[in-house]
């Protein structure tokens, strides 16, 4: 099967954030969250580029082989998930992501919200494959 990804050409990459703005908007995404994000290399020289970078849905994804809750799982059609539900936000994920594509905030009270990445537009995260 292949690997599906996001593409983001860095020609036309300006940075805008309007790939954000428009995941956060068209999900729902919660304030201080998000699940894509906008990477500046060799900023400031000729060479500069704007690459817009989201889960990548890794072939073999580091963070599923060290969640301790099994809350991150691998669709049959490549996407990876994250049940809200079971994840503990012990950010091990985080670590493990060679991309640190998931994302954190804590809430009023201390708590650490649970995990927040992109879903590939395939449902929403809480949905168990």
């Amino acid at each position: 099967m292949a690997q599906m990804t996001h593409i983001c050409d860095e020609e036309r990459c300006v940075a805008c954030l309007g790939c954000v703005i428009a995941c956060k908007a068209g999900h729902g995404v919660a304030q201080g969250l998000a699940r894509r994000k906008v990477v500046v290399v060799a900023e400031g020289t000729p060479q500069e580029r704007s690459v817009s970078v989201s889960c990548r849905h890794c072939a073999e994804p580091a963070c599923l082989a060290v969640c301790p809750r099994k809350a991150i799982s691998k669709r049959p059609d490549g996407i990876v998930q994250t049940n809200k539900e079971k994840c503990i936000s012990c950010k091990k994920c985080l670590g493990a992501c060679p991309f640190g594509v998931p994302t954190f905030i804590k809430d009023e009270k201390g708590k650490w919200s649970p995990q927040e990445k992109c879903t590939f537009c395939a449902g929403g995260p809480d949905v168990e494959p």
